[in-house]
């Protein structure tokens, strides 16, 4: 990295959604491919992206304790 700066890439893959929209599908009670079926999601780019994004995400444990005793 000369002079330290990263090199610049444009993105694979551009995402433009509420940020309601976002919660819903981190909280799972939604998928991206629903709500770019339904419109409220639109994609701009490499659709492999951003399934190559979601294979990389945990699936959250809801009994995890977020406060303990």
């Amino acid at each position: 990295m000369p002079g330290g700066v990263p090199r610049r890439e444009p993105p694979h893959v551009t995402l433009r959604l509420a940020r309601s929209t976002l919660n819903a599908v981190l909280s799972g009670a939604t998928t991206f491919p629903a709500e770019i079926a339904t419109g409220t999601v639109t994609l701009d780019g490499d659709p492999q992206a951003l399934l190559t994004l979601s294979t990389l995400l945990d699936k959250p444990d809801p009994s995890f304790p977020i406060v303990t005793p």
